[in-house]
């Protein structure tokens, strides 16, 4: 896979962790988010973000933080960004956030210390909690359908650490999966052998804020999630006649 694995060794011992922020429209919450990377109780070494075609101030607002990689590509969706940022970066460990979510001040320190303590981690991941923006007016149909204030497993790129050398074994993200790459990624890492962990520690906060693909577009994205248990079940079957 072109980009993944070719840092050298003194350039990995140097980056340790990479962090990568897709973002699209992002001026609203992103420096916040950018704040939650850079107040980590063990630093990220190195942070990217990825503008997936804003058309907004996102730029001017990642720029005028200063010490952030700022990459832009052609709108082409979360999946396709990630990839790009995965590619650019240069840490042993690849974390990710959405541009509108938070993370804890601790959240790399727990994870770090849990794949110094096993060797054989390969994906770690975190729970995480739904937050309410305070610029959403919350109706009574998406309190029906939304889990907030208490911890929901985050099998999801927003809490994963990973190790580079996973991307090698796995590929990257399917672009084309506007809803569920990381549920597609996370599958495939699995049949693939991956060792994954979930921490029970509430790490990550979600923003909802009314423009969420879960919120805006659920009734596509079910769509796209049978489409990729089909997948799954295809795959596992002509593995299973090999």
């Amino acid at each position: 896979m072109a980009g993944c694995g070719r840092a050298g060794a003194e350039e990995l011992m140097s980056v340790r962790i990479s962090c990568i922020i897709p973002a699209w429209n992002a001026e609203r919450y992103i420096a916040a988010a950018i704040d939650s990377v850079r107040n980590q109780t063990v630093p990220v070494d190195e942070l990217i973000v990825v503008d997936d075609g804003s058309t907004d101030g996102t730029r001017e607002c990642v720029e005028s933080i200063g010490g952030v990689r700022y990459l832009y590509q052609a709108n082409a969706g979360h999946g396709a960004a990630r990839n790009l940022g995965v590619e650019a970066s240069s840490g042993e460990f690849v974390a990710f956030l959405d541009a509108d979510d938070l993370w804890d001040h601790d959240k790399t320190k727990r994870q770090f210390a849990r794949f110094e303590a096993r060797p054989d981690l390969d994906v770690s991941c975190t729970h995480i909690e739904n937050f309410w923006s305070e610029h959403l007016e919350v109706t009574e149909e998406m309190k029906a359908r939304t889990v907030v204030g208490r911890p929901i497993p985050g099998w999801s790129f927003g809490s994963m650490m990973a190790r580079r050398t996973v991307f090698e074994r796995t590929g990257l993200f399917d672009s084309k999966l506007k809803h569920g790459p990381d549920t597609d990624w996370i599958v495939r890492a699995m049949d693939a052998g991956v060792v994954m962990e979930m921490l029970s520690d509430v790490l990550v906060r979600r923003r909802i804020h009314g423009e969420n693909r879960s919120v805006i577009k659920a009734t596509s994205s079910r769509a796209e999630y049978l489409r990729i248990v089909k997948a799954t079940l295809d795959r596992r079957r002509e593995g299973q006649g090999k």
